[in-house]
């Protein structure tokens, strides 16, 4: 396929990441070589970032006679902000996207369920692959996505080996749906859980140099089905299909607006009729059943609204609670919640990333599809 032509923006960024952000990475690497992650420091802060800007927004509100300062100096924080993140991190924007040096596009003729077909059956295959531990994982996620870039760059950065795990795990994987994240301004992985190791290669490639969603994913997955080690590609190919399941819920007739459990359960079914082993079935299952009783149960103060508002709702008059908004009662029902996904929606549109899906499976779907004709993965 012809290589895309490189614009001077995308040289700056590949001169930025190359001799700027290679000295950091390898610099913070050092700074926190240690088990305890750093970023917990501002991750309680994050849990309740849309009570803690509401309550603030109030109180100014209620006491400033001008709000005019309030926003100035709002602004200059956010302006501090972005500006020492752009240095740390953000120049890796512009860079030449990974997808065009490997001169590939997103395949507009992917199909999906013959990609199933193949996933599953390479999944198969490698069912009796051993397992790494948790402790060693990622280390040899992070000389996958190192020898994938090595690759295809041509050079690598020294970046940290390290996978943190935060004491506030329970409360981000409730509250936002979180697995993990990659913090920009210290280069620290930070996780939320265990149960998704296949999603380490993801954040690594973040840590990397990659930023966009669509290419952290597209990236994570080809380098893990691209090691030499039989568990690593296992896990990039559970994370392939997983998102190819995600991508085609609504043609196998899963109701996206069902909840999530029954989604899932739904999904499994179609998997298993597809001929993906029982043992790989019945691992996933136990997974999102452990995944459900974290993300389910209310763990602060939204547990006391919802008993309130249920026992509201009990006593009161049929002819007055059926003509209460649905999703008021449901946004009464799990405030915190519903105020993190507005939260979340107000970044996803400043961001613009208008769709998640598309960001997260779509995309990295067919340009997984394009990677695998040009380099005759079968």
């Amino acid at each position: 396929m012809a290589e895309r032509s490189i614009g001077s923006l995308n040289k700056a960024g590949d001169l930025y990441h190359r001799h700027v952000y290679s000295r950091i990475a390898a610099t913070t690497a050092r700074m926190t070589d240690f088990k305890a992650p750093l970023t917990d420091a501002l991750i309680l802060p994050a849990v309740y970032a849309p009570e803690l800007l509401i309550g603030t927004n109030i109180y100014v509100f209620l006491t400033s006679s001008s709000s005019g300062d309030y926003l100035m100096q709002m602004a200059g924080g956010m302006g501090i902000a972005l500006g020492t993140m752009m240095v740390t991190y953000g120049g890796n924007y512009f860079r030449t996207p990974i997808d065009k040096k490997i001169g590939i596009q997103a395949n507009p003729n992917m199909n999906a369920e013959e990609e199933l077909d193949f996933v599953i059956e390479r999944l198969n295959n490698l069912k009796g692959a051993k397992p790494i531990s948790t402790e060693s994982l990622p280390a040899h996620t992070h000389a996958a996505v190192q020898q994938f870039l090595r690759q295809h760059e041509g050079y690598s950065i020294e970046s940290s080996q390290r996978v943190k795990f935060s004491r506030f795990s329970d409360l981000m994987m409730w509250k936002h749906s979180v697995g993990g994240l990659m913090n920009p301004f210290l280069q620290e992985i930070v996780m939320f859980t265990q149960l998704y190791p296949e999603a380490f290669a993801h954040e690594q490639a973040h840590l990397a140099g990659i930023p966009q969603e669509r290419l952290a994913e597209f990236t994570g997955i080809a380098a893990q089905i691209e090691s030499p080690h039989p568990y690593i590609q296992s896990l990039g190919y559970q994370h392939w299909m997983g998102r190819l399941a995600w991508h085609q819920g609504e043609e196998w007739g899963i109701d996206p607006k069902a909840a999530s459990g029954v989604k899932r359960e739904q999904s499994h079914a179609k998997l298993r009729e597809r001929g993906l082993d029982d043992e790989i079935v019945n691992m996933l299952v136990e997974r999102d059943r452990l995944l459900d009783e974290l993300t389910d149960t209310p763990r602060s103060y939204g547990k006391y609204v919802s008993k309130a508002v249920d026992a509201a709702l009990h006593n009161m008059p049929q002819s007055v609670s059926s003509r209460l908004p649905t999703r008021l009662v449901a946004f009464l029902q799990d405030p915190e919640r519903g105020l993190a996904d507005g939260l979340r929606s107000v970044i996803m549109m400043a961001t613009r990333q208008k769709n998640v899906k598309a960001s997260y499976s779509e995309q990295p779907l067919k340009l997984l599809s394009s990677y695998r004709q040009q380099f005759g993965i079968d």
